[in-house]
């Protein structure tokens, strides 16, 4: 069974010198400038950062949330401000 669509405000950002590049052929590369550190996202992973990011795409439940938290701990994505 298909998840529900979900189209909320972003909730997160990109951390402080973070980018996100997406690569052509899937996946994706978070690259913090400032520490020059690096992490490889496979295709799933690259579209729950677009999801995070842009607060549209599947609801992934537990597995989304839960990777959301692992890359807030990890300083790769920050809790955006919102001005509701």
């Amino acid at each position: 069974m298909a998840a529900d669509p979900m189209t909320t405000a972003p909730a997160f950002a990109l951390a402080p010198g973070v980018s996100f590049a997406r690569l052509p052929f899937g996946g994706g590369v978070l690259v913090n400038a400032t520490t020059l550190a690096v992490a490889e996202c496979d295709q799933q992973h690259r579209q729950y950062v677009d999801v995070l990011l842009t607060g549209v795409g599947p609801d992934a439940g537990h597995e989304l949330r839960r990777f959301a938290g692992d890359l807030v701990r990890q300083g790769w994505l920050a809790f955006h401000e919102r001005n509701d």
